[in-house]
């Protein structure tokens, strides 16, 4: 998907520096398209984008997890999970940094686990998706954090940012 975006952008005639923005599993898009082409890339803002999802995924019942893979086959973009979590590999192996670049991570601040997790599962899931959170500005020395107390993973369609909290530099 990032090359096919690149492909867009050069087709389109639309010139960089880019700022991206990726939501959720578009993060690994915009992370990976980042680093295939760092020069094309200005900076970067990531909403609820998701660290590793194969951990996550690896938490959830067999069940649960054939559901999520149904679910990425029929979302918009059509996503096959073996390509997903090759692309997701990629991006651990590739998208380590972004140097100096500006870098904004906007996070949930209510906890709002898969519907199909039990107690237990949605539980371990928010802990690991929180610590990814924490580990997103890591990826630049010129970033912050921003958490949306009221928002849950949706948050630009369910809730609006509104009075957000800082957390400071990385």
């Amino acid at each position: 998907m990032a090359d096919e975006l690149h492909e867009l952008l050069v087709r389109g005639s639309i010139g960089g520096p880019y700022v991206l923005v990726g939501h959720s599993i578009g993060g690994i898009t915009m992370r990976l398209f980042a680093s295939t082409h760092p020069d094309d890339v200005s900076g970067m803002v990531l909403v609820e984008a998701a660290g590793d999802p194969t951990v996550l995924w690896s938490l959830m019942p067999k069940e649960a997890l054939e559901k999520r893979r149904d679910e990425l086959a029929k979302s918009p973009e059509g996503l096959d999970y073996d390509s997903f979590v090759a692309g997701a590999n990629a991006m651990h192996a590739e998208s380590n940094t972004l140097g100096d670049k500006p870098l904004i991570v906007l996070s949930r601040g209510k906890s709002d686990a898969p519907l199909s997790a039990t107690p237990d599962v949605a539980a371990h899931w928010l802990e690991r998706w929180s610590a990814q959170q924490l580990d997103l500005p890591r990826l630049s020395t010129n970033s912050v954090r921003v958490v949306a107390p009221n928002s849950g993973h949706m948050m630009l369609r369910k809730r609006p940012l509104g009075r957000c909290r800082r957390r400071g530099k990385s």
